[in-house]
């Protein structure tokens, strides 16, 4: 049985808002507020080598519609423990790193060292599925949207140049809306100057874009509805 490597990643790598950066501001990391990337465990693969952090509160969406994003280890006093492989991060040698088992009791710990073969595929099987979706062009699935593996696109083997492309197309399509199929005015500026905003987070000038889209999607679909009952 192979026994689980945990560790706790030094504080050096969070910045003065407490966001986790490693040579670069890592995408869609959790803040270390919310106790992430402090304790984890790590695993290797013929590539590289993963630190996937400990959750005390996984996201209930998150295990309901995609457990194999997962690996639950609950407690009694934290039932959704476990461990979160959408915010892993590729590691290096040179990471400053304490090897610490006491933040996880027992049970945990060997929980988690009979499923070690089980973390190992679910991690290999996320990262195949994101790299094809990336390498598509496509927007990507809910499962990826908000992954860390948007920064380590060389450490994977993909095209850099692709590491925001579909995030990008999402913006574009989201502003050719607001100049084509709304009435332009000063509010429409205002949307376009948040989605051009390169100094907000991305997920939140995505999830405006999202919405935009979404909205549009709804009023063509409604459009298209509108025939078939008046014939009726």
């Amino acid at each position: 049985m192979q026994r689980p490597i945990i560790v706790q990643l030094d504080h050096e790598y969070f910045n003065e808002d407490d966001s986790l950066v490693i040579e670069q501001p890592i995408a869609e990391a959790l803040k270390k507020s919310q106790r992430p990337y402090v304790e984890g465990t790590l695993v290797a693969d013929e590539h590289n080598t993963y630190f996937v952090p400990f959750r005390s509160n996984l996201n209930p969406k998150l295990t309901g519609e995609f457990p194999e994003l997962v690996l639950k280890l609950p407690t009694d006093d934290k039932p959704q423990a476990g461990l979160d492989l959408t915010k892993l991060v590729v590691v290096s040698n040179e990471l400053n790193f304490k090897v610490n088992r006491g933040y996880i009791g027992r049970d945990q710990y060997n929980d988690l060292s009979y499923r070690q073969d089980e973390l190992q595929t679910k991690i290999e099987n996320y990262i195949k599925g994101y790299k094809q979706e990336v390498l598509q062009g496509k927007p990507l699935s809910p499962q990826y949207r908000f992954s860390t593996l948007k920064s380590f696109h060389k450490e994977l083997g993909l095209p850099e140049a692709k590491t925001h492309l579909i995030e990008d197309r999402r913006l574009e399509q989201a502003a050719q809306i607001i100049k084509t199929a709304y009435a332009y005015d000063q509010d429409s500026d205002l949307v376009l100057n948040y989605l051009k905003n390169h100094e907000l987070p991305l997920a939140k000038r995505l999830n405006m874009a999202n919405k935009i889209i979404y909205r549009q999607q709804a009023r063509v679909n409604q459009l298209t509805r509108s025939p078939k009952r008046q014939a009726r």
